[in-house]
C-alpha cells in the first residue's frame, strides 16, 4: 500500500496548480505596481528635469540682460564724460581766445 492513493495525487496536484496560479497572479500584480510607481517617478523627475532647465535658461537670460545693461550704462557714461570733457576743452579754448584778445 502506497503513501497516496489515486485521490490524494489528484488533490495534491490541484492544490499545487492553484498555488502557483495565485503565486503567479500576485507576482503579475507587483509587477504591474512596480512598473506604475517607476513611471510615475520617471514622469516627476522629467517635469523636475524640464523646470530646472527654464530656470537656468531664465536665469542665463537675466544674466545676460543685466550685462547688456551694464555694458550701455558703462557706455552712456563714458560718452558723458567724453562730451563733459571736450565741453571743458572748448570752454578752456574760448577762455584764452578771450585772454588772448
Amino acid at each position: 500500500m502506497s503513501l497516496m492513493d489515486g485521490w490524494s495525487l489528484v488533490l495534491l496536484a490541484a492544490a499545487a496548480y492553484l498555488a502557483i496560479a495565485a503565486l503567479a497572479r500576485m507576482m503579475r500584480s507587483r509587477y504591474q505596481m512596480l512598473i506604475a510607481r517607476l513611471r510615475r517617478e520617471w514622469r516627476v523627475e522629467q517635469a523636475r528635469k524640464v523646470a530646472e532647465e527654464r530656470r537656468q535658461r531664465r536665469e542665463e537670460r537675466k544674466r545676460l540682460l543685466r550685462e547688456q545693461i551694464q555694458k550701455r550704462l558703462h557706455e552712456a557714461a563714458e560718452e558723458q564724460a567724453a562730451k563733459e570733457e571736450a565741453e571743458a576743452e572748448a570752454a578752456k579754448a574760448e577762455a584764452s581766445k578771450e585772454k588772448a584778445a
